[in-house]
């Protein structure tokens, strides 16, 4: 069995023994591709700020993951980063702290700088967060997610589609996007290759490593700070699953397995149970989500959208539509606001309704209007004409 020390010192002679640090060839692409353009890899940078503190090793790793998510090489945004003097950093400098030959004494200055560009990053792009409603079963994912992180164990979320287990874990992880969380989305059958290419591409690894060389250099990106999030986990292969498992057992991080009802069953009492067994004991107790939002839920993005709870009286709305003779008409639709929410919920699921509340927020401001529950109707009014005319032409 190889050791922890053993995955180090061996990956330490495979990586960091040429002359310069292990740089990417752009992700396993032929040079001059565009693909990727920041060229260090993620575990080198993870060994350069591995002793570093706290704030200087966050500053740091923020910074690479925001090259990595902007496809920004470290010259580029060196550029940005700006001295007291207003004169900016050289691409040196910053190559050589991303690698670990800068003198920890002399970082100050420059986390200085990456924490004022992070703040004016963060202040001006809401990015994800934009049409994200917080509510309490996203608080729940949440808190159960840092319980994981801060208690370096295994966690397991079971929810089925469409309640929106993935947005809130895109959002978790943009939210702590300095190198403190990783999430990676399982590819359909994954098998253990696969889904290490997944892992290479989010943590910056060059594709073309191969076997031990690609799991060691997997493996060195994580340390006891760092929470991995699997989401899809119903897809993995058991070798797939496993390697997860032996990152936190290697590192020591927390590992979120997010996934459906399906993982639940794979794990507990599928053919493979016992080749999870190990997965399924060192995990906390899992986190079991509802298969639908409760009402509760349902007013709180009513009230994110500007609107009162879904009435359950009937609301009539007048509306203009074209026939198929290419003549407008007018016609009146009546429903009760809480019946179509129950409705779309129960067919299509939270993602259909979150798009029917955003064509209605948007159809409102064309008309310089407030929301209301009839142009929430009429939005919905024009998916299901689409739907129907898709039909039409199927047939």
């Amino acid at each position: 069995m190889v050791t922890d020390t053993e995955i180090e010192t061996s990956a330490t002679a495979a990586l960091v023994a040429p002359a310069e640090p292990r740089e990417l060839n752009n992700g396993g692409t032929p040079r001059g591709s565009a693909a990727r353009r920041f060229a260090i890899s993620g575990d080198v940078i993870a060994r350069a700020v591995a002793d570093l503190p706290d704030r200087e090793r966050e500053a740091i790793k923020w910074l690479a993951g925001y090259c990595i998510a902007k496809n920004m090489s470290h010259r580029e945004v060196a550029a940005q980063l700006l001295k007291k003097d207003g004169e900016p950093y050289s691409s040196d400098s910053l190559y050589q702290t991303f690698t670990g030959r800068r003198d920890p004494d002399q970082l100050t200055p420059l986390v200085d700088a990456i924490e004022v560009f992070r703040k004016l990053k963060e202040e001006n792009l809401i990015r994800l967060e934009s049409d994200f409603v917080e509510h309490r079963l996203t608080r729940r994912i949440e808190e159960y997610c840092e319980k994981a992180r801060r208690r370096r164990k295994l966690g397991l979320v079971y929810g089925e589609s469409q309640i929106g287990k993935t947005t809130t874990l895109l959002v978790i992880k943009e939210r702590h996007n300095h190198g403190e969380t990783h999430y990676v989305r399982m590819p359909t059958r994954a098998s253990l290759g696969c889904l290490m290419v997944e892992l290479a591409l989010v943590l910056n690894i060059s594709t073309q490593l191969k076997g031990v060389q690609m799991r060691r250099a997997i493996l060195n990106c994580f340390d006891e700070r760092m929470l991995l999030i699997v989401d899809e986990a119903h897809e993995g292969s058991v070798a797939a699953l496993n390697f997860c498992r032996e990152i936190h057992d290697r590192r020591h991080c927390g590992v979120i397995f997010a996934g459906t009802n399906v993982l639940r069953q794979t794990l507990t009492s599928g053919p493979d149970a016992k080749n999870f067994r190990q997965l399924v004991l060192r995990g906390m107790p899992p986190l079991v989500l509802p298969s639908r939002l409760g009402s509760r839920e349902l007013d709180e993005f009513a009230r994110a959208y500007d609107l009162g709870p879904a009435p359950t009286d009937d609301v009539t709305t007048r509306l203009t539509v074209v026939d198929d003779d290419g003549r407008e008409r007018i016609q009146t639709v009546t429903i009760a606001p809480a019946k179509l929410q129950e409705q779309v919920i129960e067919r299509d699921g939270l993602g259909r309704w979150c798009m029917i509340l955003q064509e209605a927020r948007d159809m409102a401001k064309e008309k310089r209007r407030a929301i209301t529950w009839g142009g929430v109707i009429a939005a919905w009014h024009s998916f299901e004409r689409m739907g129907q005319f898709d039909a039409e032409k199927a047939e």
